[in-house]
C-alpha cells in the first residue's frame, strides 16, 4: 500500500511520514477485499512505518530527482513482482501438502 501511494502522489507534494505511516483504514480494506494483501494485521503501524523506512531509503520519499516518479512507478512494480512470486511459493506448497505434486 505505501509503494501504491507513494507511485500515485505527485512528486512535489511534501509528504509527512508521521502522517504517511498511519495505515488507511479504507485503503487497507480494499486491498484487502480485493485479495492484494491476506489478512487485516497487514494494515498495521509498524508495517506501514516499515515501508515508509525501505522507501525513504531508496530516496523515495522526500526527494529532487527528477525521474521520482519513475522510481516510485518502478519501486510499486518490484514489490508486486515479489508478492506475485510469494503467491506461487504458496500456490506450490498448497498442492504439495495436497498431494498434487512432488
Amino acid at each position: 500500500m505505501v509503494a501504491d501511494r507513494l507511485a500515485q502522489t505527485p512528486p512535489e507534494t511534501v509528504i509527512d511520514k508521521r502522517a504517511s505511516s498511519t495505515p488507511a483504514s479504507g485503503s487497507g480494506a480494499q486491498y484487502h477485499l480485493q485479495r492484494r494483501i491476506h489478512s487485516g494485521e497487514s494494515v498495521s503501524q509498524v508495517l506501514f512505518e516499515a515501508a515508509l523506512k525501505v522507501a525513504d531509503n531508496r530516496g523515495l520519499v522526500s526527494s529532487t530527482e527528477p525521474d521520482l516518479v519513475k522510481w516510485r512507478t518502478v519501486f510499486a512494480e518490484q514489490i508486486r513482482a515479489t508478492l506475485r512470486r510469494i503467491d506461487a511459493i504458496e500456490a506450490l506448497a498448497a498442492s504439495r501438502r495436497a498431494g498434487l505434486i512432488e
